[in-house]
């Protein structure tokens, strides 16, 4: 990525949050198998951090277009490990 493709990333990540409205905290979940995400924001003294298992939950679905574009960039920059 160069400075101008962050500022791209970074205004259009900005745009994705703005208008998100969630619940505090979703129904319980568990499970043996599958995989943990984790979404942290913070903003000087004020952060939060979204936690959850496997599939987004239904009560935090607003997340889902921010977390598609994120999941999209770490695909698109991730180091190539055949190179």
């Amino acid at each position: 990525m160069n400075e101008e493709s962050d500022s791209v990333a970074t205004k259009k990540i900005l745009a994705l949050m703005q208008d998100v409205r969630i619940e505090a905290y979703p129904e319980f979940v568990m499970g043996l198998d599958g995989t943990t995400f984790t979404l942290h924001f913070d903003a000087g003294f004020n952060e939060a951090t979204y936690v959850w298992w496997d599939t987004l939950p239904i009560q935090w679905i607003e997340l889902q277009p921010l977390v598609q574009y994120l999941e999209e960039l770490i695909t698109a920059y991730r180091p190539d490990p055949g190179k």
